[in-house]
């Protein structure tokens, strides 16, 4: 019950954000839309992994508005999967994100900075319960995460591609009685509505 108001609470958060901005602004400074691709996500305790690489999706909406002639201020509702491979079996970490980011603007290159308030809302460490059919045993994972970010990207009409890397300030994960944290890199494509 819990986990479910902190995400209505979350989804409410960014709706209103989204439509405070929508009617504020006129269609040459603001811009939604939708944005997915590729996710190459891991855990790693002190800047090392001793996994192999997830590679998932993410998917979601956006919304910018323009805050200086080359900068603007951006949020996000987003769904992506972190976790890793490890001995032909897989860990995810189900997540819900809300980005925040400056994006600064050069022609049609952009760069990015920020961060976002992640929310687990499900994991399978249950299959992770050490002996001798796993080789790693998964003792606890967190609720919420602080990552932060910088990407870059290009935009091109109503399409932008772009790259982010995330890093998780948080411990994620205790597994084999070290604490872990995420660190992801998305690739993929914002279409402009």
């Amino acid at each position: 019950m819990k986990l479910r108001s902190i995400f209505l609470l979350t989804f409410f958060s960014f709706s209103i954000l989204l439509s405070a901005q929508s009617s504020s602004d006129d269609s040459r400074t603001f811009h939604k839309g939708i944005r997915a691709g590729w996710q190459y996500a891991n855990m790693y305790r002190s800047g090392n992994t001793d996994f192999n690489n997830l590679n998932a999706f993410y998917v979601g909406i956006f919304s910018e508005g323009k805050v200086a002639p080359l900068l603007r201020v951006g949020s996000s509702l987003e769904y992506f999967q972190n976790g890793f491979n490890a001995d032909n079996e897989t860990f995810k970490m189900h997540t819900i994100s809300l980005p925040f980011y400056l994006k600064l603007k050069l022609g049609p290159l952009f760069g990015t900075a920020g961060f976002a308030a992640n929310f687990k809302v499900a994991d399978n460490r249950e299959d992770f319960p050490g002996g001798e059919q796993t080789t790693d045993k998964i003792t606890d994972t967190k609720f919420f995460d602080l990552p932060l970010s910088v990407g870059v990207g290009a935009k091109f009409l109503f399409l932008q591609i772009e790259a982010k890397y995330n890093w998780g300030l948080f411990q994620a994960a205790t597994i084999n009685g070290y604490g872990y944290k995420n660190q992801y890199l998305q690739l993929g494509m914002s279409v402009i509505l």
